[in-house]
């Protein structure tokens, strides 16, 4: 577990958001089962996170964001100035929630919420 990783428990956090870093990408499943744990409710952006046991992931749809990608290198194949391209924000989000790991946290999910989320991992 990475250094620091017990700083949740000992402040009684109310909940967990996991920071976009490769270090705790690498330990995500780690991450959930300490949040699980802990009954901590958590996000991240990454959809692989809830996958891994985290509560929810809300963020960019990455695969679009990489279809997107080839339009860039076409137009740099052919002769555009990479410092010239505009920059894009990433134009589709998901929203994906693991309804086991709400279960196991005791939390209900409404109809409502569930209407709305893009996967539902069970």
């Amino acid at each position: 577990m990475p250094e620091g990783a017990g700083d949740v428990t000992q402040e009684r956090s109310s909940a967990l958001s996991v920071l976009t870093s490769p270090l705790f990408f690498a330990f995500r499943s780690q991450i959930a089962d300490l949040a699980i744990r802990e009954r901590l409710p958590s996000i991240s952006i990454f959809s692989v996170f809830p996958e891994a046991g985290g509560l929810m992931a809300h963020g960019p749809n990455f695969p679009a964001m990489y279809r997107s990608m080839g339009s860039y290198f076409d137009r740099i194949f052919k002769g555009a100035s990479p410092g010239e391209l505009s920059v894009e924000r990433p134009m589709t989000f998901e929203l994906v929630i693991n309804t086991k790991t709400a279960k196991a946290l005791g939390l209900a999910i409404t109809q409502l919420v569930l209407a709305r989320v893009d996967r539902v991992i069970q």
